[in-house]
């Protein structure tokens, strides 16, 4: 069964949201470790190769997670 956004928690729709482009955690505001690791298992989020630090994790939205949030989107359903 395909993951779609009403099976998302808001933090993790917020987090769709916020990852345009690769960001650290620490600039997605409303968004903790858990809702992203959620989403890793998913296959809508990975870590991103381009990490400057080790610390400051990267992250980014994968095809399958550029579609869920496309749906997201269309459907104006993307917390804020």
């Amino acid at each position: 069964m395909a993951i779609t956004f009403w099976d998302l928690t808001v933090p993790e729709r917020r987090c769709l949201d916020r990852l345009s482009m690769d960001e650290p955690l620490s600039n997605m505001p409303g968004v903790g470790q858990p809702s992203v690791d959620r989403l890793i298992q998913f296959g809508l989020v990975e870590k991103s190769p381009n990490t400057p630090f080790v610390a400051d994790m990267h992250y980014r939205r994968t095809v399958e997670g550029d579609q869920v949030y496309e749906k997201m989107w269309r459907a104006n359903r993307i917390p804020r």
